[in-house]
């Protein structure tokens, strides 16, 4: 069976326990499984509103997508529990239709691809910040999964991004493109201006969102 067959067993309703045989069952040494209980123990007693199992999936949730070092995860959790949290707290049932399962997941993936794993919890804590806030914008339009589909097909350019053109231009998009496809339009819109040359419509989706103006345009031809 599959680790994410087994997760996807537990995930519901499972226990520490439940969370410490999954990690057996992925290969996970038994001084892994004892740190990562730590770890989640660590982070339920710093931080009140989140609970030993929800620390504790976290780690496993990121470290499952990631390059899967539970360490790493750890770090990571804090910020990534307390985002799904405040995304949980306003969250209604058209809001959780258009989140699904694993944002977790994705936020972590995201924040590995974007090379802000490396950086300081308060920098990682600001990015973190950005996305919640550009997924309660949208309720749930964008999110961590919509951001990293993004990212994966960026071309290379997403670690250029500020959190600024994260948290405001890539939730505009999204919205405006109905939930999906802002990878696609990022994607195609940069290789435009890369062979200098911009497809109309494209120009114009971006005028309409205030993302670009026609002085921006003059160096290059529009069909």
């Amino acid at each position: 069976m599959s680790g994410h067959t087994i997760w996807d067993a537990v995930k519901s309703g499972g226990d520490i326990n439940d969370m410490q045989v999954l990690l057996k069952l992925q290969g996970r040494t038994a001084a892994e499984i004892a740190q990562t209980t730590k770890d989640a123990q660590k982070i339920a007693a710093e931080n009140p509103a989140i609970s030993l199992l929800e620390a504790f999936k976290t780690i496993v949730d990121v470290a499952d997508t990631g390059d899967r070092d539970m360490r790493k995860a750890a770090r990571l959790a804090p910020v990534i529990a307390n985002s799904a949290k405040m995304v949980s707290l306003v969250s209604d049932d058209a809001m959780k239709g258009h989140l699904g399962e694993g944002q977790s997941r994705y936020l972590g993936r995201a924040i590995e691809d974007l090379g802000k794993g490396t950086k300081s919890e308060g920098e990682i804590k600001e990015f973190v910040d950005t996305v919640t806030a550009g997924t309660i914008a949208t309720r749930g339009i964008f999110n961590p999964k919509e951001l990293f589909q993004t990212i994966q097909k960026s071309g290379g350019t997403a670690r250029g991004w500020s959190n600024d053109f994260i948290g405001t231009v890539l939730p505009a998009i999204t919205m405006a493109l109905g939930g999906s496809g802002a990878g696609d339009a990022m994607y195609m819109f940069g290789k435009g201006f890369t062979k200098g040359q911009v497809q109309l419509s494209s120009a114009k989706a971006m005028m309409d969102l205030g993302l670009i103006n026609q002085r921006d345009l003059e160096p290059f031809p529009v069909r």
